[in-house]
């Protein structure tokens, strides 16, 4: 009698259910290593460079158990599609800095900024604490300054200057010191060099006497005074002159200060 077709080979004495039939074939799945995986004589083995590999408590599986870093999310003009990161920024060229290796914007973001005296920035606001200073916008520059010297005033000078101030039509306020010589009792003019003149808001002198019996007084006019030798002077103001008259000879130096604005904007 023959013997049916089996898959199975006899290895021992010639009963088919002995326990040393071996598979011939047809059983199972076979199966081929990954990255940092190894099978070899039938034993898979894990040795993933830098990586931990080990069972899942919790799945029960064979994982990878070391945090995988950070997830990132898209922001104001960035996207993440599957992995890949793509920017589309409005008028700004991003890109990979050469230097860094990171992805960056290109361009000149522009100048940066250092406090000064009396300015603070933080976390990028801008503040002012100066004392007894007025802090504003220049009308010219357009920057933030401080608008007023001298801690609080203004400088005397023989040139044109800008007080800071503003008349009640929002006009600038200048102001100029003029020396006119000494006081006479006779209409003296003396031009002021001044274009444009607008409003004299006022006119203020002082006298510094090098002659004649009040030689070495210095008197500011107007001086509140009972003297009867006090200076009574007259001064008038127009668009080229500063005319002066005394009610006597004062023999020195006077200074008128004025303050004004102009008739046109320059």
């Amino acid at each position: 009698m023959s013997r049916p077709k089996m898959n199975k080979m006899y290895c021992g004495d010639g009963f088919p259910n002995h326990p040393d039939w071996s598979d011939l074939g047809g059983g199972g799945s076979t199966y081929t290593a990954g990255d940092g995986i190894s099978i070899t004589s039938g034993k898979i083995a894990a040795d993933p460079d830098g990586t931990t590999i080990g069972i899942n408590e919790t799945s029960k599986k064979l994982e990878c158990l070391v945090d995988p870093g950070p997830t990132y999310t898209a922001g104001d003009g960035i996207d993440i599609t599957e992995g890949a990161i793509s920017a589309d920024v409005d008028g700004t060229t991003i890109g990979i800095n050469e230097t860094s290796k990171k992805l960056e914007c290109l361009v000149d973001p522009g100048p940066t900024y250092t406090a000064g005296d009396g300015i603070d920035i933080t976390e990028g606001a801008i503040s002012a604490d100066v004392d007894g200073t007025t802090i504003g916008i220049n009308s010219t520059t357009k920057k933030l300054e401080c608008l007023v010297s001298g801690g609080g005033g203004v400088d005397y000078s023989t040139t044109e200057t800008d007080t800071g101030l503003r008349w009640i039509d929002n006009s600038t306020v200048y102001q100029k010191v003029v020396s006119v010589g000494s006081l006479t009792t006779s209409d003296t003019d003396t031009p002021h060099g001044i274009s444009n003149l607008g409003h004299v808001i006022s006119v203020d002198c002082v006298m510094n006497v090098t002659g004649g019996t009040n030689s070495g007084k210095r008197i500011p006019i107007p001086q509140v005074t009972f003297l009867n030798n006090s200076p009574k002077l007259t001064i008038l103001v127009d668009d080229t002159n500063i005319t002066t008259h005394s009610s006597a000879n004062y023999i020195g130096d006077c200074y008128a200060i004025l303050r004004y604005t102009k008739a046109t904007t320059p």
